[in-house]
């Protein structure tokens, strides 16, 4: 017994700094993207697709490397997985010229999608079903640390060494501890018996009976204003307080700190508040949330004050409302469908989401271009987060319409 808890604490903690280096590898490169710039000298509408070809390989292969941890097992597509990761990483310190980089950028976005499906099987064989909710719930908080690591470490290695630097730390010490994954232990047929039912699952049917939900449709709809919003903000705050207010790059970077410390804050906040409040209200609760983070952004825009204490109050609370709602989405699509559906569900929601910045990001810097400013674009982001608000609303409205329906009718 003793043995048996050691090895799932020891492998746990291995799985947790294995996503930890790898989220560094997927986000880091909001962080460092004003230095790139600088160095490349490129347009705005170039950062943006930098910061979206992470996203566009890991839509592009959510999917494909979940059918592939199912047959393969953990074992091996988390040591291929953290191994490519970090060759990608580690490239990037040869790499000369936009396209190399922009293509470096889309691999190691394609090689991070084993990771979802790998460490959540992970945990799943790992923990049993009382404490598999804590184990995932630690997972997704190390994703929000790495990224506040992130946004204070690569920029001070940009300043003092150069950003390709980082990349490189990064790449070598993530090929390193994909070593540990080879210690996994695989329930043995468990991929021959998942492949099986995810076979059995994947038919059209069952697609059209999880389209057909009127809350998945309300998700879908929701979730690619959500995702755009989260990665916009992160890819182009630094570069629009540096342009705006003429902070330097490495103090503007600070502020993306904050952002992420946000968060961290709001997945923890809005999560219990959804549990001891909303907890048959959740649409509710996000379409709030929604509604928030359209405030505080148009806030921003019209911010005359360059305070770095009153910017950094907007990048926390940018942060906290524009990334605080992952946990609540999740908990609604889950509740949603019937158990055997849950993960075609999840993959369509996350499957858009990952895939809209890829086209959100780079319309906003072209709208930068085209505004000569932040300001705007800014603003009709801003004005955009009210739509999904209002088809959450109508969404809550009609549960609870049924739910009177049925009660009177019983």
């Amino acid at each position: 017994m003793y043995l048996r808890k050691s090895y799932t604490v020891w492998m746990f903690t291995s799985l947790l700094f294995i996503q930890m280096t790898a989220s560094m590898s997927q986000l880091g490169i909001t962080p460092i993207l004003p230095f790139i710039q600088q160095e490349l000298h490129l347009s705005v509408v170039q950062m943006g697709y930098l910061a979206a070809a992470v996203q566009l390989g890991i839509a592009m292969c959510s999917i494909p490397f979940g059918l592939l941890v199912d047959y393969f097992g953990v074992k091996w597509m988390l040591f291929l997985g953290g191994l490519s990761v970090g060759m990608a990483s580690f490239s990037l310190y040869w790499l000369e010229g936009y396209v190399f980089i922009l293509i470096a950028f889309l691999l190691i976005g394609i090689c991070y999608a084993n990771f979802h499906p790998s460490i959540s099987k992970g945990i799943l064989i790992l923990f049993p079903p009382q404490i598999r909710g804590t184990g995932m719930g630690i997972r997704q908080t190390v994703v929000s640390v790495s990224a506040f690591i992130g946004a204070v470490w690569l920029p001070f290695m940009a300043v003092n060494y150069h950003w390709k630097t980082g990349y490189l730390i990064i790449g070598c010490f993530l090929m390193l501890i994909s070593f540990t994954a080879l210690f996994f232990r695989d329930v043995e047929h468990e991929g021959r018996k998942m492949k099986d039912s995810v076979n059995s699952s994947l038919t059209r049917s069952q697609f059209v009976y999880v389209l057909r939900n009127e809350t998945i449709q309300a998700i879908c709809f929701t979730t690619p204003f959500l995702f755009i919003a989260q990665f916009t903000t992160a890819a182009y705050l630094v570069v629009d307080v540096n342009e705006r207010f003429e902070i330097p790059l490495i103090q503007a970077g600070y502020l993306l700190a904050f952002l992420q410390f946000g968060s961290i804050v709001g997945r923890i906040f809005f999560g219990m508040l959804g549990d001891l409040f909303f907890m048959h209200r959740r649409e509710l609760l996000l379409a709030c949330i929604s509604i928030a983070t359209g405030l505080i952004m148009l806030a921003f825009a019209l911010n005359p004050s360059n305070g770095f204490t009153t910017l950094s109050i907007f990048a926390f609370l940018i942060g906290m409302t524009g990334s605080g709602w992952v946990g609540i989405i999740n908990v609604i699509v889950i509740e949603s469908v019937e158990a055997k559906y849950v993960g075609v569900a999840s993959g369509i929601t996350a499957t858009l989401g990952y895939l809209s910045p890829t086209i959100g990001t780079p319309l906003f810097g072209y709208l930068h271009d085209f505004f000569g400013g932040f300001s705007l674009p800014w603003m009709i982001l801003a004005g955009s987060m009210f739509f999904p608000a209002v088809v959450l609303y109508r969404l809550q409205r009609k549960k609870e319409q049924d739910v009177e329906r049925t009660s009177v009718s019983g």
